[in-house]
């Protein structure tokens, strides 16, 4: 939020500053985390204990630095730079691996983040300006959009719960290192996962070009005083092409989502996985569909600025996905994952609500419940 509006106001001092100020804070954060969990909870060996502390730092710094190419739209520099980093990670985990077991894969995998970091950092301060000053003044944004930090946060830990509660199944094991598990459910999850990845490319093509188009024209016409006629024209043409990127995305994450639940039990003999998690597999893929579509629709109520609207909708699915993933676990095996579904389609039905509700009455809250002027004017 911070960098946006340092884009919007023209002003990219403060930018390359609040990079290093956010991984100084990330790294504040993260690694007495990694040390407290790989040194102290986790049965591994002390290398292979630091080497992983190593790769989460790079994995942390690699998520804040993409956010900077990103708002440059630099999509092929990004794309290129994980391309490169990864193949190399294959190729050194490999070498390292066959020489120095687990901690020279761990290394080696962290080397290809560490190429990404850098080649990322490199087109960071190759395209803005070459100043770093007021490291941390991003904190005082912390205040102001509390509601917005926390719903990220809640998102976060909604779409990891399920995972962490089922754990704790009679089903799941302890592995080696002390850690527990339940490897049906966690791969089933897993693989689901991999089925929304046409549904997000999708999005972000059309995110960046019909739906912003037609954000663009309403908020220009509202900027350029256009006459009402106008802004009840583009308003409404803004409506209909935010849900027609809605249903088509829809289509297609259920479509994928119908076509892998039906063939399941063949992808899983294809790939050698056991036929157990297949229940599991399919309430997976139609809950992911569900949540990435929730997603999407959060992403388009941010659009508008209506943090209170993300904040709902995110602490929704977390409670929903606590409070039926338990659930799950008392009415036993054969309702596992139907949790994480029913938790995903309700929110997903609480977030389209929640922004029709607000797209429907968008000129006034743009004139009225969003206008500060008119809010001081009212208060004196």
């Amino acid at each position: 939020r911070f960098l946006s509006d340092c884009i919007y106001q023209r002003d990219l001092q403060d930018a390359p500053g609040m990079l290093l100020g956010i991984l100084i804070i990330t790294y504040a954060v993260v690694v007495p985390v990694g040390v407290g969990f790989y040194f102290f909870v986790a049965t591994v060996s002390k290398p292979d204990a630091l080497a992983a502390v190593v790769h989460l730092t790079l994995i942390s710094s690699v998520w804040v630095a993409s956010i900077y190419v990103s708002a440059l739209k630099f999509y092929s520099g990004i794309t290129y730079s994980f391309l490169f980093g990864m193949l190399c990670s294959v190729g050194i985990t490999i070498g390292l691996g066959d020489t120095y077991g687990a901690t020279g894969m761990i290394l080696g995998f962290g080397s290809g983040f560490a190429i990404i970091l850098a080649a990322i950092l490199a087109l960071v301060f190759a395209e803005y300006p070459k100043t770093c000053k007021n490291l941390f003044k991003v904190l005082e944004y912390f205040p102001r959009y509390w509601d917005l930090a926390l719903g990220a946060f809640f998102l976060a830990v909604a779409m990891w719960v399920d995972k962490w509660i089922m754990w704790f199944a009679p089903q799941a094991e302890m592995t080696v290192l002390g850690l527990p598990r339940y490897p049906a459910y966690d791969s089933a999850m897993f693989f689901a996962y991999l089925t929304i990845f046409p549904s997000m490319a999708a999005f972000l093509l059309s995110q960046e070009t019909l739906f912003f188009e037609a954000y663009l024209r309403f908020y220009n016409a509202v900027a350029g005083h256009k006459p009402f006629r106008k802004l009840v024209e583009q308003h409404s043409n803004l409506v209909s092409t935010l849900w027609d990127i809605v249903r088509a995305l829809m289509v297609l994450q259920l479509f994928i989502g119908g076509v892998v639940a039906f063939v399941a039990p063949k992808l899983f003999q294809m790939f050698g996985i056991s036929l157990v998690g297949v229940g599991m597999f399919r309430f997976g893929v139609m809950g992911v569909a569900f949540q990435v579509l929730a997603t999407f629709l959060g992403v388009f109520i941010a659009y508008f600025d209506h943090r209170p609207g993300v904040l709902l909708v995110n602490t929704f699915f977390l409670v929903a996905n606590v409070s039926l993933s338990v659930a799950t676990l008392y009415f036993g095996f054969s309702s596992y994952g139907y949790g994480f579904f029913l938790a995903s389609l309700l929110t997903f039905a609480v977030a389209s609500v929640v922004l029709e509700r607000y797209v429907r009455n968008l000129p006034y809250h743009t004139f009225i419940s969003n206008n500060t002027a008119l809010g001081k004017g009212l208060k004196r």
